[in-house]
Order: structure tokens, then C-alpha cells, then sequence
């Protein structure tokens, strides 16, 4: 009997397994933010709303980097119409054990906005038609791009799918019944409104569930910002 065949493949099998198990072992885990609160809690604190950690209009890129670390990506972009932005994007995020990608916008105070535009000059075009250039804000000379300007949307991309009877028993611990809808592509889509004593502004969370790969799209911001995604 001819073995020389079974001792190659098992020889092979084992080398796959080593290599499998070293890029396991060596491979950095999705960042876990000790600080934050699930997905599906939002809370009211002193005016402003709190979501996984953060807050809307008071957290800085500084509060960020202090938390996350090297982990994040930052870059200034522009989307057709709308004025720049900042942007902090975290490929490898875990929270409360749901793995997925975070993306932090902040809102640029008037003062930033003609330097962010001269900043992005010589920007890269992004395949959905934005203006896309990376830039750091920790490490400008004018402290005012990582004290100065306030985080205005959160999103979070989960990496696994997760149907629309979880989402809607998940986030009903927001308290409140959300408006849905689909839309031309059949993505199912949420938005929660959430209502606060002044000075305190409604918080807007939108969930997007697309048809074709059921990994849901979670966005928080003030409510208002979502009102042209409504259906007429």
C-alpha cells in the first residue's frame, strides 16, 4: 500500500492548521470600548444625548483618541451639497460583544470650514462621488480641530446580519414606536424619535436593513437631520 499520498496530504493538513491558528493568534481583536452602552440605549444627560459612549454635540476628536486610540482613521470630506465635515472612521469596533465599523462625523465651526477647504485640495474622489482626503486633527498646530469641533452623527455598521424581528425587540428598549418604511431598493428602514425636555434637542435614531445582505446600517443624530429621508 502506497502511503506517500496520505502522509502529503496530512503533512499539508497541518501545515494549513499552524498558519490558521498563527494569523489567529496574531491577529488584533476588534477594539472594545469599555465605556460604551449597547447599541439600542440612548440617553438624556445636562441637554445633550449619549449613545454607546458618546455624546452628540460635545464630544471632540481629543475624547476620541483618548478612548480609541491609534484605531481611528480620520480624513476631511465633502459629499455633493453639503458643507465639509470630519470624519473618524474605526474599521475593527466591539461593543458589548457585536463586532462591526464605526464612523464618527464632526461638525467643523465656521472658523475651520475655510481651512478645511484648503485642506482638501488635491482631495481624492470617492466611488460614491465624494471628496474624500486623510487628515489628522490630533496632531495640527491649531488645537481648535481636536477641541473645537463636535461630534453631530454616529453610525454603526454591525458585521453580522441581524433580521428585522431582532432590531425591532432590540431597540424597543428605546421606548418609543418608530415610523418605518421601505424604500425602491426594499431596504426596511426605521427611524425612532425621541423627545426631550428644552433645552434639549429630539435625538433621531435611523436603522436601514437592506434587502440583499441583512447587515443593518444604525445611524444617531438629531432628529431633524433625518426628516429627507422620510417618505412623502
Amino acid at each position: 500500500m502506497n502511503l506517500r499520498p496520505l502522509r502529503f496530504t496530512l503533512t499539508f493538513v497541518a501545515i494549513a492548521a499552524v498558519t490558521t491558528l498563527t494569523l489567529l493568534w496574531i491577529a488584533p481583536p476588534p477594539h472594545a470600548d469599555g465605556e460604551a452602552t449597547p447599541p439600542w440605549h440612548a440617553q438624556q444627560s445636562g441637554g445633550y444625548w449619549e449613545i454607546m459612549g458618546w455624546t452628540l454635540g460635545a464630544t471632540t476628536p481629543e475624547q476620541v483618541a483618548k478612548r480609541l486610540g491609534s484605531d481611528v482613521q480620520w480624513a476631511i470630506l465633502r459629499r455633493p451639497g453639503q458643507a465639509v465635515v470630519l470624519e473618524g472612521w474605526v474599521p475593527d469596533f466591539a461593543v458589548h460583544g457585536l463586532t462591526g465599523k464605526l464612523l464618527l462625523q464632526f461638525e467643523l465651526p465656521e472658523p475651520l470650514q475655510a481651512l478645511a477647504e484648503a485642506e482638501g485640495r488635491g482631495a481624492e474622489i470617492t466611488a460614491s462621488g465624494n471628496l474624500r482626503r486623510e487628515f489628522d486633527p490630533l496632531h495640527q498646530s491649531d488645537p481648535r480641530w481636536r477641541q473645537a469641533t463636535r461630534l453631530q452623527l454616529l453610525t454603526f455598521l454591525p458585521s453580522v446580519r441581524i433580521d428585522a424581528a431582532t432590531l425591532e425587540a432590540r431597540f424597543a428598549a428605546l421606548g418609543t414606536t418608530p415610523r418605518r418604511w421601505q424604500d425602491e431598493t426594499q431596504a426596511t428602514h426605521w427611524l425612532y424619535a425621541l423627545s426631550c425636555a428644552a433645552p434639549c434637542t429630539p435625538l433621531g435614531v435611523h436603522i436601514a436593513l437592506p434587502a440583499e445582505n441583512g447587515r443593518p446600517v444604525i445611524e444617531y443624530a438629531l432628529l431633524e437631520r433625518f426628516a429627507a429621508l422620510l417618505p412623502s
